[in-house]
């Protein structure tokens, strides 16, 4: 069970690839600190965001699609 637990990992926060919600998204299982984040930001341009902020901006955005 611990094994099991240490496999499956739940996603913590997606980075943004195409900068969208609907576009690519890479998936992490940890939070990458502050100067990771804004590193990825300048030099990739990928942004960073949590799960849960994830489903809250996508909530919104059916709500005005309806």
């Amino acid at each position: 069970m611990i094994v099991d637990q240490k496999l499956n990992k739940q996603f913590v926060g997606v980075y943004l690839i195409d900068g969208s919600i609907d576009g690519t998204q890479l998936a992490t299982t940890y939070k990458p600190n502050w100067f990771r984040r804004v590193m990825t930001r300048c030099f990739v341009g990928w942004k960073w965001i949590s799960i849960s902020k994830l489903k809250t901006l996508q909530q919104i955005e059916q709500k005005a699609a309806k």
